[in-house]
């Protein structure tokens, strides 16, 4: 029952992390990389999943697909690996609420 309790508490940390981070998408990169290039990456990659809100779950599972193969850190070549990294755990944090 105790490791129950300590699970269900680190539950709600990541809940209350994510809710601040629609609010605020600098927010959590700025954890990961103080970097006004990410910044801006992130901002771009909300507005293109903003666009794709109002299609169906299909499309934008496939979207999503799209976009987690751009950002991979082992993929990606336009950015340095640590902006990559960066905008790749953004992306991840945000599939359950884009893809739903």
């Amino acid at each position: 029952a105790g490791t129950g309790t300590g699970a269900d508490s680190s539950a709600g940390a990541k809940t209350g992390a994510d809710s601040n981070s629609p609010t605020s998408p600098a927010s959590m990169a700025s954890s990961n990389v103080a970097d006004p290039i990410v910044l801006e990456l992130i901002d771009k990659l909300d507005q293109e999943m903003a666009d794709g809100q109002d299609k169906d779950q299909e499309w934008r599972r496939q979207h999503f697909k799209t976009l987690m193969l751009r950002w991979h850190p082992d993929k990606n070549r336009t950015e340095t690996p640590e902006q990559a990294n960066a905008v790749f755990r953004y992306l991840m944090a945000k599939r359950d609420r884009y893809c739903a």
